[in-house]
């Protein structure tokens, strides 16, 4: 039996924001648009292309961060089955059902009259799509899940290491030394869409989170002071600017670092806000949130794209206007689909999304 152990509240409009982040992620809607070379273009261009990738690529890594933390906040000896037992429930039941409402959604945009939308050569309807669509996330963003299904497996060797911190601490340098030099042989080389989106320094925050679970349970409870939050404003802004400047990428050696130093000031930031936000019923539908926005988006940012390719030619803050809107559209479109689902069938909706209502 797992121990029971008080709710984070504020993690909940927490993890929304992070996945209101990571649909601004992948919102494809500024691919389309000419920039030209006026200062206006190219400000947007920047603004899009540049600064909020540098703001929201901490989304992904906090998310790695919280589910294991989580995961370990009550772990001890001898509860490995029973943990990877309630998972079946809560990742990889939701992950095979995203899956295939990926490879739907892929298969849907596939069809003789709409093919030409869509920027993925491959065939979905081919045998070894649809297996690698279900089993290999082919067509959904769910690499986050695989990556903490396959961690979560090695959950008791994890926690033999981080009863001894120092020894933790040794082998997670060395690992970050293996894994931040991006020399490391990717365990996917031969399947090519897989190396693309996994990102195997993911298991470098996957291990920081649990190392605050068993060490450090209640770290997510603690409050900051004004002092602290604007610290930690000071501090996010800064390693952004830095990285900026500095044309810092995922594949610099330093970035891991970074962005865990990141995700921290993230929290302590908002840590407050969460905790003084309405409870409103939306906020706990983040998973959902993650699992259906890259097919609404897809289908967002292609009504986008055909109004400004074959409709109206737009400028640079109508592209601006046009870029927030397919955005703020898509966790709008999803939030009333939540609602309608769960109005009608809650059970089927918790069931969907591993009990998470």
């Amino acid at each position: 039996m797992e121990n029971k152990i008080c709710r984070i509240e504020e993690l909940t409009p927490f993890t929304f924001m992070l996945s209101v982040l990571v649909v601004i992620i992948h919102n494809s809607t500024s691919a389309y648009f000419d920039y030209g070379d006026s200062m206006d273009t190219f400000l947007v261009h920047y603004f899009i292309h540049d600064l909020i990738p540098l703001l929201t690529s901490c989304a992904v890594p906090c998310f790695f961060i919280i589910s294991s933390f989580l995961f370990f906040r009550n772990y001890t000896d001898g509860m490995a089955c029973s943990k990877l037992h309630s998972r079946l429930k809560t990742l990889v039941v939701p992950y095979l059902i995203w899956n295939t409402y990926g490879l739907l959604v892929a298969m849907a945009f596939h069809l003789p009259m709409v093919c030409g939308l869509s920027d993925d050569k491959s065939n979905p309807y081919d045998i070894s799509m649809i297996l690698q669509g279900i089993f290999l996330f082919r067509y959904s963003p769910f690499w986050f899940v695989f990556a903490l299904i396959i961690y979560n497996l090695f959950c008791a060797v994890v926690y033999a290491i981080l009863k001894k911190s120092i020894l933790f601490l040794v082998l997670w340098g060395i690992l970050y030394c293996v894994l931040g030099n991006n020399h490391f042989e990717h365990p996917f080389t031969d399947v090519g869409y897989v190396c693309e989106v996994f990102n195997v320094t993911s298991v470098l925050y996957y291990l920081v989170g649990a190392y605050l679970g068993v060490k450090f349970p209640n770290i997510f409870v603690r409050s900051f002071n004004s002092g602290k939050m604007y610290g930690a404003a000071v501090v996010f802004g800064g390693i952004s600017f830095y990285q900026l400047l500095s044309g810092m990428d995922c594949s610099s050696f330093w970035f891991p670092l970074f962005t865990i130093v990141k995700c921290f000031a993230l929290w302590v930031m908002l840590r407050r806000f969460c905790g003084k936000m309405p409870k409103y019923w939306w906020l706990n539908i983040s998973f959902f949130v993650y699992a259906v926005h890259g097919g609404v988006q897809k289908v967002i940012c292609t009504i986008v794209r055909l109004l400004i390719c074959k409709v109206f030619p737009i400028k640079a803050l109508d592209e601006m206007v046009c870029w927030m809107i397919s955005v703020s559209f898509t966790i709008v479109f999803i939030i009333f689909v939540a609602k309608i689902w769960k109005k009608y069938s809650c059970k089927s909706f918790a069931f969907c999304t591993g009990g998470r209502t």
